[in-house]
């Protein structure tokens, strides 16, 4: 038993998971989390173990969710990520796990990609949730919006 509860941990615990932030190649590009910005460079892994990079995200992916365990509406986020039929283009950031928090592995419930990674959100310099950024096909935020009423939330979740 003690072995997989092991296998388990290693397999699936976010606290677990190897991050890794690259450092620009090209010094005129400029990464960053502000509108304009090419994509920050990060290698991490979802919920499921699938590993996700910036690169491979450009052009697929348009929004990327950035929210919180202790936010009721970025609870409320979740929740209409989880009725659309269709969520191939979002990607969800989260701080790792408090570990006081009795969260769980809630985010295996979701069957979108569920990224934990306080260095990324750090990274992309977000303070407030829910966040959302509209990525341009090339990689470039074309569009930072801070979500706080729930009208707002549906139009930048569909634009």
């Amino acid at each position: 038993m003690i072995k997989v509860t092991t296998l388990f941990n290693k397999l699936f615990l976010t606290k677990n998971v190897k991050i890794q932030v690259s450092k620009p190649a090209e010094s005129n590009l400029l990464r960053g989390g502000e509108v304009g910005d090419v994509l920050p460079l990060f290698k991490v892994r979802d919920q499921m173990g699938k590993k996700i990079t910036s690169e491979k995200i450009t052009g697929s992916i348009t929004k990327l969710i950035f929210l919180s365990d202790t936010c009721g509406f970025c609870f409320e986020v979740l929740q209409h990520l989880a009725n659309k039929p269709s969520i191939k283009n979002h990607l969800v950031f989260k701080s790792d796990e408090d570990t006081y928090l009795k969260t769980g592995h809630k985010d295996f419930h979701f069957m979108f990609p569920i990224v934990r990674s306080t260095e990324v959100v750090d990274l992309f310099g977000v303070k407030r949730v829910p966040t959302i950024l509209t990525l341009g096909p090339t990689g470039i935020i074309e569009r930072i919006d801070e979500v706080a009423e729930i009208e707002d939330l549906f139009i930048c979740l569909e634009s």
